[in-house]
Order: structure tokens, then C-alpha cells, then sequence
């Protein structure tokens, strides 16, 4: 059974795995010495060892995940993931919702067990044997979810960005894969998804990120381009099915991804980087990001760029418009933008902002640190026409925040204007009323359109 492990106390979020002595009715504590979040266990069956995907809580709510063997005999609970740089906990960011059996890593056989992890925006297979973890699979994809058939074979559920979803059979020992569902296929007959093309770059300090461009579906020599942040920021871009840009490419649009520091799965360092610093490297890697793509895709039109994301990647987009002014028009959706504020409104605001800008609100100069962190502090410099989109039962960032930067940018004379969406909570891009899923995109698609080109 996994439990929070002082579940009163608001501020703690210690989550433990136990186990059940059914002959004495004794409860044991197999991750007493883990300060983090436990979030999947499961018992071997000869009922002596439990695989257990969780974290050391080491950098607070940021921290990368590990695979732990806790051995019910000893009480021994020995990190098997130790030298990976990668995620078994992933958080890719995408629209195109699924319903994982939550199972993060499983046994193969008494001694053999299976898990993913996340890696630089794809997903990886790895085996291990309680000392060796292998590597099996490493390609461009998501695996969203796994089954084991037996000891040489899984079941994968899989998504890729021109591929919603495949179930197919993957056999551990060559590699092999066979499809066995596509549920997708009479529609892929005769229809054509826009293909990605993955790219790296140097950030301005040399740092390598990585990017993606998914080309307009059009005949046209020259298209706009629409740079897209994700949200997070602890989440990623990557090799997973997004509906969303599907449906931007195909009305003209050339879209631009990245994955800015503060992003998941390359590593600790890279997730703590955006930590006390939001709106600094992680502001210059998309701006880069999309110098780079301008240069490296001619079709890309310098004079019709435009920027769009939710929740960080709204705080992004609203940062982004009160820095710069190279934008045709933005669409700011779910926004952060007064952490003031916010941290007293929001359902997470209270732990989210001190753990994210290294400090809380009512440290000595932490008002000041909060302001400075916040897009409406510039919202005085923005001129880019804005659209802000925000659903009106979003708990996690308060549609009050959208409302605050309208207010601001509207009383300094900027083209903008505000869409609020009934019976619709913070998810509502990938969980909300079907209806308004689409609306939302259309209303992105109008205000861009309505927006053709940067006005001197």
C-alpha cells in the first residue's frame, strides 16, 4: 500500500510504501529512509522483494524519480537507477489524453523486472535483474503504458507525434515488434499527418537543447510560424501524439517546440536550472530555440511569428510579450502572471511558489522577488495584441490571473481581449468539454489570423 505518511500536515507530501504481514496484521515501512514521493510498488511473486518507482525528495517537488528494490527480509532498499539520466516517472506535455494503467516498472519473472523512463522527450525500455539495468529499447516514441505477456514479451501501448496510438508486441530479446491494434486506421487511409523534424541547438551560455519543427501542411512558399511552450515548467515536449499542433500545421502554421531548462527528463541539473530563476535562461532557450528555426527552415516567415502555451508556458507567453516585441500577436492561455497573487489563490500556490522561486512570499524581500518574477510587472511594455483564454473553475491558476494582466495591458492601450470558458478547469486543452476543446483552438486560430503580420 503506498500512503502519505503524515497526511494532516498540508505541507507534506511524504509518500511511503508498505507492506502487510497478514499473519501478524503488522504494517512495515519498505521507504523509511526515502524523503520523497513513492509513486508505484509492486511485490515479486514469490512475495520477498517489492519494485518500487518513487523519489528521495532531495530537491523537493522537483525531483527526479529512481527504481528501488526493497528486500522484505533485510529491510535493504537499493537504488537501481542510480547512474541513468533519466525519468521513471514521466511528464510528457500533450493533449491527447489516455488513461495509463499507472504501472511504472513490472516483474518479468522472479528475478527479471521491466520499466520506462523518460529521456531527452522519448520514451526508453530498460530490464533489469536486481544489479544490471539494460537498456532495450530506445526509439522515438512514448510508450504510455505496458503489460508483461511473459518473459520475453510486452505488450506496449505507444503514441508518437505522427502516430496517436499503437498497441503492438514487443519481444525482449531481439527487439522485435509486432502491430496488434491500430485504432487509428481507417482514418489513416485518408488522411496525411504532419511529420516532426527533431533539432539541436545551442542556447546562448552553449547549453544543447533540443527542438522540434512541424512543418505547415500547405503549398505555400512562406508560413507563419507559431512558437508553443509547454506547461510544468517540470514537464516535456517530445516524441508523443499532440493534437493540438496537428491542427495548427494543417491550417498553415509552422509550430516550434522546445524543451527549456527547468524541463523534464534530461536529468536533475537540467530541471533545477529554472528553480529561483523563471523567466531567465528558460526565457532565452525558446527565444534561441526560435532563432534557430527561423534560420534553419527559410519557409519559416520572419515577418509572422506568434507565441502561444498554458499555464507556464502561459507565464512564458506573457513574460515573453512584456521582453520583446517580435511577435505578430500572442495567445496566453491558464496564465501565471502575478505570483502575489497567486500564491494565496491557488490550490498549490501556497507550496508551488516557494518551491519553484527558492523562497516564499513573506521572506525578508520576498514580495519584491515575487514581483520582479511576475508578467504584470511589465505589462506596461507590452504592445503585442493578446488573447487570453482561461477556463472559469481553474483552481491551479486562478482565472483572476488572466483577468489581472488583461486589466494591466488594456489600460496601457494593447490590442487584447479575453475569453472565459463555463465549466472548465485547468485541464480543460486535454480533459475539458469536448466542445470547448475545439472552440479553444479556434479561437487561437481566429485571433492569429486576425493578426498577419508585425505592426511597426
Amino acid at each position: 500500500m503506498i500512503k502519505d505518511v503524515r497526511p494532516d500536515d498540508d505541507r507534506d507530501f511524504t509518500r511511503h510504501a508498505y507492506c502487510l504481514d497478514t499473519a501478524t496484521r503488522e504494517w512495515s515501512d519498505l521507504t523509511s529512509e526515502l524523503k520523497g514521493q513513492v509513486a508505484d510498488a509492486t511485490i515479486s511473486a514469490d512475495g520477498r522483494r517489492v519494485l518500487i518507482v518513487g523519489n528521495d525528495g532531495s530537491h523537493g517537488l522537483h525531483t527526479v524519480a529512481n527504481v528501488y528494490l526493497a528486500n522484505r527480509e533485510t529491510g535493504e532498499l537499493v537504488n537501481q537507477t542510480a547512474s541513468l539520466d533519466a525519468d521513471p516517472v514521466p511528464e510528457f506535455a500533450a493533449d491527447f489524453t489516455q488513461n495509463p494503467s499507472g504501472k511504472l516498472a513490472q516483474w518479468l519473472d522472479g528475478q527479471h523486472f521491466v520499466f520506462t523512463a523518460a529521456f531527452h522527450g522519448h520514451s526508453q525500455l530498460y530490464v533489469g535483474d536486481g544489479g544490471l539495468v539494460r537498456l532495450l529499447d530506445d526509439r522515438p516514441r512514448e510508450i504510455v503504458d505496458f503489460t508483461v505477456l511473459d518473459d520475453d514479451a510486452v505488450v506496449l501501448a505507444v503514441s508518437a507525434q505522427d502516430r496517436p496510438s499503437l498497441l503492438v508486441r514487443h519481444t525482449l530479446s531481439d527487439g522485435n515488434e509486432r502491430i496488434l491494434v491500430n485504432p487509428n486506421a481507417a482514418y489513416e487511409d485518408t488522411h496525411e499527418y504532419a511529420h516532426p523534424q527533431r533539432f539541436t541547438f545551442e542556447a546562448t551560455d552553449g547549453q544543447e537543447l533540443e527542438g522540434w519543427y512541424l512543418p505547415a501542411q500547405t503549398t505555400a512558399k512562406q508560413t507563419p510560424v507559431l512558437l508553443y511552450v509547454h506547461g510544468g515548467p517540470h514537464a516535456n515536449y517530445g516524441d508523443t501524439f499532440f493534437y493540438e499542433f496537428q491542427v495548427h500545421a494543417s491550417r498553415g502554421y509552422g509550430v516550434v517546440f522546445f524543451n527549456p531548462r527547468g524541463s523534464t527528463s534530461y536529468g536533475q541539473a537540467y530541471q533545477d536550472a529554472v528553480i529561483g530563476h523563471y523567466g531567465e535562461h528558460d526565457y532565452r532557450d525558446v527565444m534561441s530555440g526560435l532563432d534557430v528555426a527561423l534560420a534553419k527552415f527559410p519557409e519559416l516567415d520572419a515577418d509572422r511569428q506568434y507565441i502561444a502555451g498554458g499555464s507556464y508556458g502561459g507565464f512564458m507567453t506573457t513574460w515573453a510579450v512584456g521582453h520583446t516585441k517580435r511577435f505578430a500577436a500572442a495567445v496566453a492561455q491558464r496564465s501565471v502572471t502575478n505570483w502575489i497573487s497567486l500564491f494565496g489563490t491557488s490550490d498549490i500556490g501556497f507550496y508551488f511558489n516557494p518551491d519553484e522561486l527558492a523562497g516564499d512570499l513573506f521572506d525578508e524581500g520576498g514580495v519584491s522577488e515575487y514581483w520582479q518574477r511576475s508578467p504584470l510587472a511589465y505589462a506596461q511594455n507590452v504592445t503585442t495584441p493578446i488573447r487570453l483564454l482561461h477556463g472559469e473553475w481553474d483552481m491551479r491558476c486562478p482565472i483572476s490571473q488572466s483577468e489581472e494582466f488583461f486589466t494591466a495591458v488594456k489600460r496601457h492601450g494593447v490590442d487584447a481581449d479575453m475569453i472565459r470558458y463555463p465549466q472548465s478547469f485547468h485541464g480543460v486543452s486535454r480533459n475539458g468539454l469536448p466542445s470547448l476543446r475545439v472552440q479553444r483552438i479556434d479561437d487561437m486560430t481566429a485571433w492569429f489570423d486576425a493578426h498577419p503580420s508585425v505592426k511597426e
